[in-house]
């Protein structure tokens, strides 16, 4: 097996989506992390928010390169409740790149995920692998940009 190079979280209740999913990443270095329901990771996100006003502190680094990955997340867009998880992960971590495998994805679906800062949308019944690996691919080149950033931000503090 391939060495590890990315974590990929991975938010959603279907096994074998989730299966899926990790071989293909695999393939890529990359391992799948399975962080729950997405009300979980809405819930999680919030909660390592909670008196974090900015970047700066050592905990806060440590934050970034842990939680800071991709994100997939399986969403029904039946359930209204869903339409609101790609806007309250981008209303509390904006940079997080939040890629989503939908069930019942309609033109209003792909609009509201759109509008809301899905970095992607994909419909689960029809679901290309290689196009997914493609946009999980681009997410992660932009985490890895960001973490050089924050990287240089972070070794010019400790030299001040």
């Amino acid at each position: 097996m391939a060495e590890t190079h990315e974590t990929i979280s991975f938010a959603g209740n279907d096994t074998e989506l989730a299966a899926r999913l990790r071989n293909a990443f695999q393939s890529r270095s990359w391992s799948l992390s399975i962080g729950g329901t997405t009300r979980q990771i809405v819930r999680i996100l919030q909660e390592s928010r909670n008196g974090r006003e900015r970047l700066g502190t050592e905990s806060e680094w440590h934050w970034v390169k842990d939680f800071f990955t991709p994100l997939v997340l399986e969403i029904d867009y039946v359930d209204p409740e869903s339409t609101e998880i790609v806007r309250d992960i981008k209303r509390l971590y904006g940079a997080i790149p939040v890629i989503v495998i939908g069930s019942n994805v309609d033109l209003a679906a792909l609009s509201v995920a759109r509008m809301d800062g899905a970095d992607a949308l994909f419909r689960k019944s029809d679901l290309d692998l290689d196009r997914l690996c493609d946009a999980v691919g681009d997410a992660v080149a932009r985490v890895g940009r960001w973490r050089k950033l924050l990287d240089q931000f972070d070794q010019k503090a400790a030299v001040v």
